[in-house]
């Protein structure tokens, strides 16, 4: 009975960490710059929270300006994001690429930008390309359930500015997770015996 019951939980385990849900809810981003003006106004608020079993939330973070200026207050925030941005910590760029194939779900995605650049022609050039940008990840991410809205808005005069409002939602779920790295792992190996193979073919033409 009791080897049963010790089963029952291990079960459960497995079964709670394979139905790990990850949702990012954006719940505002909003931007306001002019070089001309010299503004700078930068507002969000983002959510995370953790399910299990698709449907039960385990742990919620809330992240905002406020939060990040006590974060950096405590931490070498700043120096950190440097190392980063150069590499110095060697992160594998593995785990870059497997962020990159992640299957996301874009359940909510509302876009609205105003911008303006001195160049009118520079302008229009901006405005086609962030478009063309949006419709590739609405392509990629969206499924027949998204709610999906945006508009990019340009305004021509002597102004280098941008207006950006956006919130959305997207989730990530831990079994697309596993399945992403042990493709990555199985075509790293692949890869890793093509060369090996390819070196001992390089290597038999020699003698």
């Amino acid at each position: 009975m009791v080897f049963l019951f010790i089963m029952l939980i291990i079960l459960l385990l497995i079964l709670a960490i394979f139905t790990i849900k990850i949702k990012f809810n954006i719940e505002e981003i909003k931007m306001n710059l002019s070089l001309e003006k010299k503004i700078k106004n930068i507002n969000y608020k983002i959510s995370v929270i953790i399910y299990i079993f698709y449907k039960v939330p385990i742990f919620k973070i809330s992240i905002s300006p406020k939060m990040m200026k006590k974060i950096e207050k405590v931490t070498k925030w700043q120096d950190l994001k440097g190392k980063i941005i150069r590499n110095e910590n060697k992160i594998d760029l593995d785990i870059l690429e497997i962020i990159n194939n992640l299957q996301t779900e874009l359940k909510r995605f509302e876009l609205k930008i105003h911008i303006g650049i001195e160049n009118v022609i520079l302008t229009s050039t901006v405005v086609f390309i962030i478009s063309i940008i949006i419709s590739f990840i609405l392509k990629k991410y969206s499924t027949k359930n998204t709610k999906q809205y945006f508009k990019i808005m340009p305004k021509y005069g002597d102004e280098n500015f941008i207006d950006l409002q956006f919130n959305g939602i997207f989730e990530i779920k831990m079994i697309h997770i596993i399945n992403t790295i042990c493709i990555e792992k199985k075509k790293r190996r692949v890869e890793e015996n093509e060369r090996t193979s390819n070196r001992r073919s390089y290597d038999y033409s020699y003698e």
